[in-house]
Order: structure tokens, then sequence, then C-alpha cells
């Protein structure tokens, strides 16, 4: 197997990781950015194995937007990571700002491509194979001091997290982020330095990062939601430390029904609840009662048909049985006997009418 395959291999991991991430935010799982880091990972791996192949550098075409898809990987990873973490974050980083730097070089790319070709291909043979020192080799480290700057805040953002919460994954996630980054850095020395094999390496070791990253997705799909659900429990947990919170119980109630959706466990107890917001189920009714005038089961049977309204809807080709077993009902006559008397009507009548 030939370095060159090798290193190519990277930019496929991430074409692969791009269609699939599509693919989830064509069912609606949610907008995470990684589809769009994906494909600019691939943009600018892609490239930089062709540093290795002689007589790239003569072939201007093969470069454009390199410079733009450098600048704007740090941005992307920092949207990515925003969107996985962002339930720890005390505001919204404004990542529009961020990608200006991309913007404005994307427009001088466009610009240097008017140029004469021999032009164009002088200068980038001498950046790119010949490592001399000229307005392209100083785009591009600017373009690494970029990433660096972002990988560096990335991994603070992911140590502050992992620092309270330990899942039995965070270590693995965290090698995997180190990993790449890494390899991102190694490269940027390897490259300005002059040194193949470093570069080389680099590139080899990026492509394992991608690789992980793609793997570790699939294998593991829940693992931020996971995450973000032992997050609010020890943050609400603290809150809970100098006597019963109403404020934060309802609060973490409202979370554990809207966000973890608890509720579609068939078999879910008054006790499980009390259990999540650390009181006893006679508080959990009293709480129920006194703030939203219902008992357990009318509270949670809420919800279910809630939910199975938008789903009756939206998903017309599932059943009506499937979706009461979807959202936690464990017979159909339950499910049709709340559906009516919450909704007014059965769920056949409630998808036919509306």
């Amino acid at each position: 197997m030939s370095l060159q395959f090798l290193i190519q291999l990277g930019p496929g991991y991430c074409i692969l990781l791009f269609f699939t991430e599509l693919a989830k935010h064509k069912r609606g799982e949610g907008f995470t950015g990684m589809f769009l880091l994906a494909l600019i990972l691939a943009s600018v791996e892609f490239r930089i194995g062709l540093v290795l192949i002689p007589g790239t550098g003569l072939h201007p075409f093969l470069w454009i937007f390199f410079f733009s898809s450098l600048l704007a990987m740090g941005p992307a990873l920092l949207l990515v990571v925003g969107r996985m973490l962002q339930f720890t974050l005390e505001k919204q980083i404004p990542l529009k700002r961020h990608f200006l730097p991309a913007y404005i070089v994307v427009i001088v790319e466009l610009v240097f491509f008017l140029f004469p070709v021999s032009a164009r291909s002088e200068l980038i043979q001498d950046a790119f194979v010949n490592r001399g020192r000229n307005p392209i080799s100083l785009l591009i480290g600017v373009g690494y001091l970029h990433l660096t700057f972002y990988c560096v805040y990335s991994v603070y953002l992911f140590w502050k997290v992992f620092r309270e919460i330990d899942l039995h994954l965070s270590r693995l996630a965290s090698w995997i982020l180190l990993i790449t980054i890494s390899a991102i850095q190694l490269s940027g020395i390897g490259f300005f330095f002059n040194l193949p094999r470093l570069f080389a390496f680099a590139s080899v070791l990026m492509t394992l990062g991608n690789g992980l990253v793609f793997v570790f997705s699939a294998r593991y799909p829940n693992f931020f939601i996971s995450l973000k659900s032992e997050f609010q429990q020890k943050r609400y947990e603290k809150t809970q430390l100098g006597g019963i919170n109403l404020d934060a119980i309802r609060l973490r109630l409202a979370e554990l029904m809207e966000e973890e959706r608890l509720y579609r466990d068939e078999e879910l107890r008054m006790q499980d609840v009390a259990e999540r917001l650390l009181i006893t189920p006679h508080q959990v009714s009293r709480i129920l009662n006194e703030t939203f005038g219902k008992n357990f089961n009318e509270f949670i049977n809420g919800y279910r048909v809630q939910e199975a309204k938008k789903i009756l809807l939206e998903e017309p080709d599932k059943t009506v049985l499937s979706i009461g077993f979807e959202v936690g009902f464990n017979t159909k006559s339950t499910f049709n006997a709340q559906f009516l008397k919450i909704a007014g009507m059965t769920p056949a009548e409630w998808r036919k009418k509306i």
C-alpha cells in the first residue's frame, strides 16, 4: 500500500462522513455542522496530499479554494464543537464573523486565478514544491496559525466539559480529537521546515484521525446526547445541594420530558422520575398537582399524545399502532382511550381530519 494511497484515504473518509451527516440532517436529526467540516477537511487534505506528487504545482486549478478552505476549517470546527457542547455554553458563539477571513480570501483567490497561467504556476510551484517565501507561503502560514487557535480553543471547550463529566467514552473522544489536531499541527511544521518525512507522517496520522472520527460517529451516534443528559443531571444536582429548589425541579422535569423524552418508556414509574429529580415520589406527585393540575399518569400521557399528534401528521406511512408503541403506550386500547380523552377524537380520526 503506497504512502500516497494512505494519505488520500483521509479525504475519502471525510467524503463518507459528509454524506453520512448530510443524510442525518435530511432526516431531521438536527444541524451539527459536521458535514460542512467534513467537506472542508476533504478539500484541504486532498490538496495536502498533492504536495507529495511531483508536478502538481504546475496545475493551478488543482489549488483553487485551498486557502479559503484552510481559513474556514477552524470556524467550521468551532461550529461543530459549539453545536455539540451548546448546552454547556453560557451564550452562543457568533460564528458569522469567524468565517469572514475565509470569505475575503475567496475573493482574493478568484482575482488570483485571473492572472496568467504561467505566473500562477510559478508562484504555486515555488510555495508548495520549493518551499519558497512568497505571498502564497505567507497565506498558508497565516492559515495554519488561524487553525491552531481554533484547535486549541476547541480542546479547551472539551476539557471543560470532560473535567466535570467522565463518561466511559469521553477519554476516547478526547484522544481522537487530539490525534486529529496533532496531525494538523505536525503537517504545518513539516511543510514549513521542509521535513518531508514528518509531513508524510502527519498526513497519514490525519487520515487515521479522520477514520477514527468516522468510526466513532457511526458506532456511537448518541454520544453527545448522553453527554448532554449527564451534564444537565450533574448541573441539576448542584442546584439541590442547599435544599429543594422548585424552579430548578420544574426546569429539570421539562428537560427530562421534552429533550430526553422519558415518557417514551412504557414502564416509566413515578419512582423513576423522582430518582432523577432527587426527591420523593410524594413530592413529585405534589409538584405535578400544584403546578400542572394533573396526576402522574395524566402528565405523562399528555406528552405521549402530544408527540403522537405530531407523528400522525408528519409520518403518514406509519400505522396508528406503531406510533402508539413509539410514544410509550403499551396497548392499542390505552392509546386510543388516552388520545380520545385528551384530543377529543381517536388517533385515526385526528389523522383523517387534520
